[in-house]
């Protein structure tokens, strides 16, 4: 495929109207600074809207929450109250939005590193089959099999197509914006192995086989974890029903004579059967699934 038809099928995601009217109210120079601020994270957590326009969209949420402070006095009659609590939802608007990106661009690179694996083995297979490697990165952006990787791939595409760079640097703008510590130590690595004028196929294989290892060890570790909750819930889920059923009986039965118990028995059974035991087996379930969660693909 020529690279023509291969920029054409590059998504170049516009600005958003707000930073015009940013421009007018005087804040086009603080949505600069914040844009700069959060470029990385905006761009490689796959928000599909541009920095500056994030920005703008920041300081006009922040600012536009002030406008509650007349229907907050009407509310309570309290000209400082109202005044206080606008301030303080505008901060809260502010933080969020100033926050959120980051967020998800941590919680983004914790998924990707257990895909890491999966975009080893197609870049393997991409880079065996196609003699150019600007044309098996275009090969790669078009796969959707890929998912969780469109952002990295998207970023390498857009720059060989709009700025006609080569593969390598198209490697190190991805590896840019990553969140994934392990997918920006393989997009440098084999950036430089380009630059060095070596090949990528051994040096993919390699980390294919180093990955397979370490994941592994993974799955070793989290059927441990997995092993280890099971027996705290047959403990706690299932012995503590006999044992309080027992202690009770001793209570009531041989204790009686040296300590008279003011505790309805039944009580005490209902509230292990019903609140007890049920509150050990959600617990263990979202154990269960949070360990599970990190080893899904």
């Amino acid at each position: 495929m020529s690279g023509g038809s291969q920029s054409s099928r590059v998504k170049v995601y516009p600005l958003l109207g707000l930073y015009r009217i940013a421009e007018r109210l005087g804040l086009a120079g603080p949505a600069d600074k914040l844009a700069s601020k959060l470029d990385v994270y905006i761009r490689g957590s796959g928000l599909r809207v541009s920095p500056r326009g994030y920005a703008a969209l920041v300081f006009l949420s922040s600012i536009s929450s002030l406008a509650l402070a007349p229907i907050l006095l009407v509310l309570t009659r309290n000209p400082l109250l109202s005044l206080g609590a606008s301030l303080v939802i505008s901060a809260v608007a502010y933080v969020l939005g100033y926050s959120y990106p980051m967020v998800r661009y941590r919680n983004r690179g914790e998924m990707l590193e257990i895909k890491v694996i999966k975009l080893e083995m197609y870049m393997l297979s991409a880079f065996l089959s196609t003699p150019s490697y600007r044309d098996a990165l275009y090969k790669l952006y078009e796969r959707r099999d890929l998912v969780g990787f469109e952002v990295e791939l998207e970023e390498a595409a857009r720059y060989m197509a709009l700025q006609r760079g080569d593969a390598a640097e198209a490697l190190a703008r991805a590896a840019s914006i990553t969140p994934s510590r392990t997918t920006r130590a393989l997009l440098e690595s084999l950036r430089g192995l380009l630059q060095a004028g070596f090949g990528l196929v051994e040096y993919l294989r390699w980390a294919l086989a180093s990955h397979y290892s370490q994941v592994e060890a993974r799955y070793r570790a989290a059927l441990d974890s997995l092993s280890m909750l099971m027996e705290i819930y047959m403990a706690l889920a299932v012995l503590a029903p006999v044992l309080t059923i027992i202690g009770i009986i001793a209570l009531y039965g041989i204790g009686t004579s040296i300590v008279k118990p003011t505790i309805n028995p039944q009580l005490i059974i209902g509230a292990v059967a019903f609140v007890v035991s049920p509150a050990v087996a959600l617990w263990v379930l979202i154990t269960a699934d949070s360990i599970i969660s990190r080893l899904r693909p």
